[in-house]
């Protein structure tokens, strides 16, 4: 278990998050921090399938990768808010957001984390 990432979603200035970042690093735990409104659908992506062993995929963000069906906890803690881009046509403003729904739906819906 201990190869288990534990997924960090928050903010980048949290300072909160980076103390507990810093316990989790200390005891040898690996993280991946991400901030989904921020980092999706750009510095971060997410590959997810649901088969007959349930969801699968991974996450790879600028500095760090993360098979999802390994993840043991997910530390929720203050995200920027989502904020639609500027879109040109309502298509776009329409997959923007689903795609963002289907993202985060995903990391709440991981098999095993706590």
């Amino acid at each position: 278990m201990v190869d288990s990432p534990v997924l960090v979603i928050t903010s980048m200035g949290d300072v909160t998050a980076d103390l507990v970042l810093g316990e989790l690093y200390n005891r040898g735990i690996p993280v991946v921090r991400l901030d989904p409104a921020t980092d999706f659908p750009g510095a971060a992506r997410m590959s997810a399938r649901l088969d007959e062993h349930g969801l699968a995929g991974r996450l790879d963000t600028a500095t760090r990768h993360a098979d999802l069906s390994a993840v043991r906890s997910v530390y929720w803690r203050r995200p920027t808010p989502y904020a639609p881009q500027a879109a040109e046509t309502a298509e776009e403003r329409f997959t923007a957001e689903q795609s963002h729904g289907g993202y985060t739906g995903v990391l709440t819906a991981l098999p095993r984390a706590l």
